[in-house]
C-alpha cells in the first residue's frame, strides 16, 4: 500500500515536496487500515483490533518512507 501510494503522490501532485507526500501516505494508509478493519467487524470469525490498524499503518509509512529514500537517492545520482 505504501509504494503504490507513493507512485500515486509521485505521478499526481503538482507540489513535489517530500513531507506533503509522506503526509498523504502515512493519512492515506491510516484511513485504509481503519476501513479494512471496520470490514471485517461484519466478516463472520473476524474481528476488528487498534493493534492491526497499527501494523497497517507502519507497513504503509515504512514503504512510503523507503520509497521515498530510493527516489531521493536516484535523484542525487540525477537519474530520476
Amino acid at each position: 500500500l505504501g509504494a503504490e501510494l507513493f507512485l500515486w503522490t509521485r505521478f499526481n501532485l503538482s507540489d513535489r515536496s517530500a513531507v506533503r507526500r509522506f503526509g498523504i501516505i502515512l493519512l492515506a494508509g491510516l484511513v485504509v487500515a481503519f476501513v479494512d478493519e471496520g470490514i471485517q467487524l461484519f466478516a463472520p470469525g473476524r474481528s476488528a483490533q487498534l493493534s492491526d490498524v497499527a501494523l497497517d499503518s507502519i507497513g504503509a509509512m515504512a514503504a512510503g518512507f523507503v520509497c521515498l529514500m530510493v527516489e531521493k537517492a536516484f535523484a542525487r545520482k540525477g537519474e530520476i
